[in-house]
């Protein structure tokens, strides 16, 4: 202490380098407060913040349920960025993943040419899925498509073996006025008239 009131016990200010915290001189400030130089006290953090450096809103750890970013303390991460449970931080989210959720490489969106996929990002549709141009991600085919395009009705293959393809779409038989020139895969050629 460097002044003290009633015993030596109860600290009214401390010697350089130790601060004021609860009548008592500590050489570090305990958790929820920092170390004010000027005033030579320990000063409570304000929340969110759990712990704080240089000032009150100056965070290095987080209440719960809010996650740290640029020493800031918010319950939100905002665009590519996603909630780091194990260590309360906002973690960046890997390219090309514009949004992510549980790590930085299973992604809710893709950045430009990107379209999502199973929690990724592809630059190409798997079989049996196309590309959403606006929503940016695989949607799958209509059941009787093997491969599509544009649209989930739009087909670019069927399965071959039961049935046909004909002007984008696969049938169980062909239409009249075209026939199957029992070829693989199935498909149904118009009739020259």
């Amino acid at each position: 202490c460097a002044g003290c009131v009633g015993d030596s016990k109860r600290c009214t200010s401390c010697i350089d380098y130790f601060y004021l915290f609860d009548s008592f001189c500590k050489a570090e400030c305990p958790e929820g407060t920092w170390a004010d130089s000027q005033t030579k006290m320990c000063l409570n953090c304000e929340k969110p913040c759990l712990n704080c450096i240089s000032n009150a809103k100056t965070c290095t750890k987080c209440i719960s349920q809010y996650f740290l970013k640029n020493n800031e303390c918010l319950s939100d991460c905002g665009s590519g960025f996603w909630k780091n449970l194990a260590d309360g931080t906002c973690a960046a989210c890997s390219p090309p993943c514009a949004q992510c959720t549980l790590s930085s490489t299973l992604c809710s969106s893709c950045i430009y040419p990107y379209f999502l996929s199973s929690s990724h990002c592809v630059s190409y549709c798997p079989e049996g899925f196309y590309a959403d141009i606006i929503e940016r991600d695989c949607k799958k085919c209509n059941k009787e498509c093997f491969a599509c395009s544009k649209a989930s009705s739009i087909c670019t293959k069927c399965d071959g073996t039961t049935l046909y393809f004909y002007k984008n779409k696969c049938l169980l038989n062909c239409p009249s006025g075209t026939f199957s020139p029992n070829t693989e895969p199935k498909t149904c050629v118009d009739c020259e008239y």
